[in-house]
């Protein structure tokens, strides 16, 4: 179905409103704790989303250290420090959702309306995002520091 470019997918603010949609991955990971099966393969994809959302929960929690610390700090080290944070982000929810769906397979994506929504929602949010032309803007802005820096 083609949709124009006025067309309402929903309601005012349906998008941003739906329950879970701010969750991302982390909630993602804590809504299906509970399906994970007890063998060494799912309990190995567990630990490994497990893992990304702390390591993202960590790069989140330096650059707003960073930011503390240096409120007024150059433009290009914010931006770099902005990329390299979305980047992580981006990275962390495709981790999360390639763990699970092979942790858990199709049945809660089928058959799981909440499973599905948040598999849904957290893809369609990532993809939100600029990725390789973000990515091509941090480069130019790591070779600039580096050129700045000797």
């Amino acid at each position: 179905m083609h949709l124009g470019p006025d067309a309402l997918v929903g309601p005012a603010g349906w998008y941003l409103s739906r329950p879970g949609f701010w969750w991302g991955a982390a909630g993602l990971v804590k809504r299906l704790l509970g399906g994970w099966r007890d063998d060494p393969i799912s309990l190995s994809h567990l630990g490994a989303a497990h893992a990304s959302v702390e390591a993202a929960r960590a790069m989140v929690a330096a650059a707003a250290a960073a930011i503390d610390a240096e409120p007024a700090m150059p433009s290009d080290a914010a931006a770099r420090l902005a990329y390299v944070t979305r980047h992580m982000a981006d990275l962390t929810a495709g981790s999360v959702i390639e763990h699970t769906t092979r942790a858990l397979g199709p049945g809660p994506m089928t058959q799981d309306e909440p499973v599905s929504q948040l598999l849904s929602d957290l893809a369609l949010y990532v993809r939100q995002s600029h990725a390789e032309r973000d990515l091509a803007t941090l480069g130019r802005l790591v070779v600039r520091h580096a050129n700045a820096s000797g």
